[in-house]
């Protein structure tokens, strides 16, 4: 994993274990609107990369990751009714779990 995915996933991992911690409910959408941004960054480079021509196996399984955590994160940031706790931990899991593999 290059430093910029691991400083993006790094600092997305940590909002969402504050978030988890201290679950606050007034800027709980605001701080799961950063973490997108981040996934959304680290997930556009690994796309341009593959674009430039590096097609590597382990750089279309870490896509498939990050767009996996990306589906749970936006499910967390936008719920019907309320703040969804256990799917910013699914999310938070997920990423910590790439993150592990780094």
């Amino acid at each position: 994993m290059r430093d910029d995915d691991l400083r993006l996933g790094l600092e997305a991992l940590r909002i969402l274990d504050q978030l988890i911690d201290e679950k606050p409910r007034e800027e709980a959408h605001q701080r799961m609107s950063e973490v997108m941004r981040l996934l959304v960054r680290w997930r556009d480079d690994l796309i341009a990369r593959r674009r430039a021509g590096e097609e590597r196996p382990e750089l279309r399984e870490a896509l498939d990751q990050v767009n996996g955590v990306m589906s749970l994160a936006f499910g967390a940031q936008f719920p019907v009714v309320g703040v969804k706790w256990q799917r910013m931990e699914k999310t938070r899991d997920a990423l910590r779990e790439i993150m592990r593999h780094a």
